[in-house]
Order: C-alpha cells, then sequence, then structure tokens
C-alpha cells in the first residue's frame, strides 16, 4: 500500500504488520495522485513534478517537471 501526504511524503506500508517501509519526502507541496507497478511508484504533486520512486529500495530514481514538459508538447502540437 501507498499513500502520500500534505507535505509532499510518500510511504510504502506493509499490509500485513501495519509498519512503514519507506519514508521519503518527494515533493515539495501536497501529493495529489498515486500508480504502482510491481517495481516503482509514481507520483505527482501540486509542485508540478512527477516523481518516480523504486518500490524495493525507497529511493527516488527520477524527477521530472510537467511544467516544462507541457510547455514541449504545447510547442510541438503549434508547429
Amino acid at each position: 500500500m501507498v499513500s502520500g501526504d500534505a507535505e509532499g511524503v510518500l510511504r510504502l506500508w506493509d499490509l500485513h504488520t501495519g509498519t512503514c517501509l519507506h519514508k521519503v519526502k518527494v515533493h515539495e507541496a501536497s501529493i495529489v495522485a498515486l500508480t504502482a507497478t510491481s517495481k516503482f511508484i509514481v507520483s505527482s504533486g501540486l509542485d508540478d513534478r512527477l516523481c518516480v520512486m523504486d518500490r524495493k529500495r525507497g529511493t527516488l530514481v527520477h524527477e521530472l517537471d510537467m511544467v516544462s514538459w507541457q510547455w514541449y508538447l504545447f510547442m510541438s502540437w503549434t508547429w
């Protein structure tokens, strides 16, 4: 189970024991969306970033600034 909070902290929980396995600050604002695969957790925050966390290690492996990505998509459609 994965949860995110208003402080930008992502937590991975063990459902059998109820303990927090990993706690990582991945955003500078509230986390508003989460999705997960067997290997990664992807979060979106009000800081306009997508963050990818390694589920096993509990480490941030990639960040994507959505503002610059949206600008890229906008520019590619206008040409």
